[in-house]
């Protein structure tokens, strides 16, 4: 039995990296792509291609699912096993399996907010197809598990919880012995945000908040670190905004760490997260963070002896770590935005206090830990068998 990982593309993000550091882990297993997009450097892993040109970036792309579908068939041996993640890879391995004869058995490796898979019948309705017919259903909260449960998604004794890993020593040594990147914000303090350039990361509320502080604090910057394809937007905001020497799009960064740690803090302003792996690589560079207490991630990151990990918070929360915020969304009241405006101006306010103390960071990231996490992978994986399939 041979373990080979299937994933949309290698275009920046935290699934991309966690599926080529597993991958890495496991003895160097090959990592199968649908789209010929990389922005990792792959000079040591085994990449396979089952497309090759250029990606449709449309929704063309999910036209081509049966096309893919047939390639995976012809790529994997009936004995692999293959751990897939994000949604049309998902649906490749489905489709494979229902239609084509794929004997492969599979893990699906969920990196979202399970939360979006309920809201459209029909998508939830392809989920619990999708999963019925895998081996396991890997989350990476018990945030994520509660919820695949609670709306029949999966059932429970298949759904296993494996929060994301990080080489910690790795961060810390990145943070402290790398000098920062050169920034279009020169010597200037910045705040920071990190992430694909895409809606739901929502870099144009960050944007649009940052100018509301921006007068009581003239020297500020806001370095958003990442791309995607809602640069031109983005761009052409800062630029109605006149913030054009004020916010600067980094694009992305192999390694951010020096430039997380140079940060007064981090904001987090997502719609939704799988985890956040942001917010922990943050705290590995002890800068303070200001997130949004999202359906699942940042509490469970932040505030683990929440008793309750279903509760939103409507007013700022302190933590050991930062502060969590009332989420905020395309439709949020002008009283959210203005909490979070005067939480942002009373913390730069204190500035110069606003650090991670290094003994809540060594606390935190026990949970986390690369060599553990990795371990039950790899325990889970060498123990794997085929289950009876059974349709819900």
């Amino acid at each position: 039995m041979a373990v080979k990982f299937l994933i949309n593309s290698l275009n920046g993000g935290g699934a991309e990296t966690l599926n080529l550091q597993l991958a890495s882990e496991l003895d160097n297993a090959p990592v199968i792509l649908l789209e010929n997009i990389v922005d990792y450097p792959t000079e040591n892993a085994q990449i396979i291609h089952l497309q090759k040109g250029k990606p449709n970036r449309g929704v063309g792309r999910y036209l081509e699912v049966i096309y893919q579908a047939k390639a995976l068939k012809s790529t994997v041996e009936p004995d692999d096993h293959l751990v897939v993640s994000l949604f049309r890879s998902f649906l490749v391995v489905w489709f494979a399996t229902v239609f084509f004869g794929l004997r492969a058995t599979y893990d699906c490796w969920v990196h979202n907010d399970t939360l979006r898979y309920t809201r459209k019948p029909g998508v939830a309705f392809l989920y619990r197809k999708i999963f019925s017919r895998a081996r396991a259903v890997i989350v990476n909260s018990e945030k994520a598990s509660i919820d695949l449960s609670q709306h029949g998604l999966a059932t429970a004794e298949k759904v296993v919880v494996r929060y994301n890993f990080f080489d910690t020593a790795r961060v810390v040594a990145a943070a402290e012995t790398m000098p920062a990147p050169q920034t279009a914000l020169g010597d200037r303090p910045y705040i920071v945000s990190l992430g694909r350039l895409h809606p739901g990361k929502q870099h144009d509320f960050t944007i649009r908040l940052f100018k509301r502080i921006k007068g009581s604090y003239p020297e500020l910057g806001l370095l958003i670190i990442g791309e995607g394809e809602q640069r031109a937007e983005l761009e052409e905001l800062i630029v109605q905004e006149g913030l054009g020497p004020d916010v600067k799009l980094h694009g992305f960064e192999d390694n951010p760490y020096p430039l997380l740690k140079k940060a007064l803090l981090l904001i987090s302003c997502s719609e939704s997260e799988g985890f956040g792996n942001v917010i922990v690589e943050s705290l590995l560079c002890r800068t303070f963070v200001v997130a949004a207490d999202i359906d699942s991630g940042p509490r469970e990151i932040m505030a683990a002896s929440s008793q309750d990990l279903t509760y939103r918070t409507n007013t700022p929360e302190p933590t050991a770590y930062g502060v969590l915020m009332p989420a905020v969304t395309k439709a949020t009241s002008e009283n959210v935005i203005s909490v979070w405006e005067q939480t942002l101006e009373s913390l730069l306010s204190q500035a110069a206090g606003l650090t991670v103390k290094k003994t809540d960071v060594a606390r935190m990231v026990k949970r986390f830990e690369k060599n553990e996490i990795v371990g039950l992978w790899k325990e889970s994986l060498s123990s794997h068998s085929k289950l009876t399939i059974t349709s819900i």
